[in-house]
């Protein structure tokens, strides 16, 4: 009888002891999953925030193209009302000696 109740003792240590692991387990594996949220959470974060600036500096690029493309416009305009005044002083001029 006393051997019964050694082994019976330790079976229920046994179980005990195991049930006190499944716990710990259990717990381990939920702060696991836990952090694994909060990294993950974390990186979308992050994408986030790298998908936002990419936006931003493709945005500025377009306006940086936009702008220069106008300045561009506008010097041709520029160049071509230069060009335009010139000829109309070279003709003034030669009216000008023509009727000297």
């Amino acid at each position: 009888a006393e051997n019964y109740k050694a082994l019976e003792q330790a079976c229920e240590q046994h179980l005990q002891d195991r049930t006190e692991d499944s716990e710990l387990v259990a717990e381990s594996h939920g702060a696991l999953e836990e952090a694994l949220q909060q990294q993950l959470q974390c990186w979308r974060s992050e994408h986030e925030l790298a998908a936002e600036r990419h936006k931003k500096l493709e945005e500025a690029l377009e306006q940086q193209v936009k702008d220069r493309t106008e300045d561009r416009e506008l010097s041709a305009e520029n160049y071509k009302a230069l060009e335009q005044a010139l000829e109309q002083q070279v003709k003034d001029r030669t009216e000008d000696r023509e009727l000297s």
